[in-house]
């Protein structure tokens, strides 16, 4: 392998998996305030495989916020949500299940409104950089070669 292309990949792939560990960490604060003010919403999704559910939060982040089937369908699908009737439908279940106003959920709902935001804008780094790293393995003359060796 030419020394620039590893040296190109080594950075590329040190730099993603930078980018891997601060989503974690982000959401994981994420979790962690949405617990402290909204736990059935908390409870709903998995933050870390589901856009929707991201999307969702940097609009909405506390249960009186989430009224209205139609108006907040409509909100995620202008967001071009695929799935903003079942988002929908999730939130809605959540907060209604939530009775209790828990201290804090102004700050705290920016904080998620933030957070949520930074994540979906990490993974469009996380895509490009997927990519970038991609497009450089397939400038090796065998990268074919090898990439048609590994199982699927």
């Amino acid at each position: 392998m030419p020394a620039q292309l590893a040296a190109d990949l080594a950075l590329l792939t040190a730099h993603r998996s930078d980018l891997v560990a601060d989503r974690v960490r982000m959401t994981n604060r994420l979790r962690d305030v949405l617990t402290g003010v909204f736990p059935a919403l908390e409870r709903s999704f998995d933050y870390s495989n589901h856009k929707g559910a991201l999307v969702l939060l940097t609009g909405y982040q506390t249960p009186a916020a989430i009224r209205g089937r139609a108006r907040l369908t409509a909100w995620l699908a202008n967001r071009s949500l695929r799935s903003a009737d079942a988002v929908t439908a999730t939130a809605l279940e959540a907060a209604q299940a939530q009775q209790t106003a828990l201290p804090g959920k102004d700050v705290a709902a920016q904080i998620i409104a933030d957070l949520a935001t930074q994540i979906l804008a990490l993974d469009d780094r996380l895509n490009r950089i997927g990519r970038q790293i991609r497009d450089t393995f397939r400038r090796h003359p065998q990268a074919e070669r090898s990439s048609s060796q590994c199982p699927a």
